[in-house]
């Protein structure tokens, strides 16, 4: 699904007095920073995009964030998931095991690593990428 629409992205704050091209013109959405990216976590560019994976929302910067902004206090924040190591888009499933109990003793050579056993009765959960959070 592609959406095409006018946009105006400035992050400096505009007066009518002294910035009326600003309050009277919409730009066209190539004529904006970055249009085909989502600009997550940009310091110059407030042009965010939900739908361009892995997707951005508009934010205010919170505390001990290591993006900040160049100018104000709102940032594009990314909406990936990072999950045991591994980065998943907004809106991205995957399953998620418990490890099994492995109680096969083979001699020296055995297999003692039991998450790479899919034993009987081994429980998996569906788990989801939602605006940056993982959701069980």
């Amino acid at each position: 699904m592609k959406f095409i629409s006018k946009i105006l992205v400035e992050t400096s704050p505009k007066t009518p007095e002294r910035d009326a091209e600003y309050w009277s013109r919409v730009k066209d959405q190539a004529e904006s920073c970055n249009p085909n990216s989502a600009n997550a976590d940009s310091a110059t560019c407030g042009n965010c995009n939900y739908y361009i994976n892995p997707g951005s929302t508009c934010s205010v910067v919170k505390r001990g964030e290591t993006a900040t902004p160049s100018l104000g206090n709102y940032i594009c924040r990314d909406l990936s998931c990072d999950y045991e190591g591994q980065t998943y888009a907004h809106g991205e499933r995957w399953c998620a095991g418990v490890d099994g109990v492995s109680e096969i003793i083979a001699g020296e050579t055995a297999n003692t690593d039991s998450s790479t056993e899919n034993l009987p009765g081994s429980e998996y959960t569906r788990l989801s990428c939602y605006n940056g959070e993982v959701i069980a």
